[in-house]
């Protein structure tokens, strides 16, 4: 689920996207786990700034919180 909604999400310069690691425990909570992604963002033609992916990754965080009741882990 986590893979089809960052797909669905339309983000630009989405390059790819791979899995970490994964981590269950009772600090995480019952019945819930801790994703660790990777999102590549490129662009051929320029070098991608922070005002150019900030935006993506925030759309991805609330896609993630609105699909699938994620949260950030700080």
């Amino acid at each position: 689920r986590v893979e089809q909604t960052i797909a669905d999400a339309g983000l630009e310069h989405f390059d790819s996207l791979g899995f970490v690691g994964v981590f269950r425990s009772e600090q995480v909570g019952t019945g819930r786990k801790s994703v660790t992604a990777r999102l590549r963002f490129r662009r051929p033609d320029a070098t991608l700034r922070h005002e150019d992916v900030d935006p993506q990754m925030a759309r991805v965080t609330t896609l993630a919180t609105e699909a699938l009741g994620a949260s950030i882990r700080g």
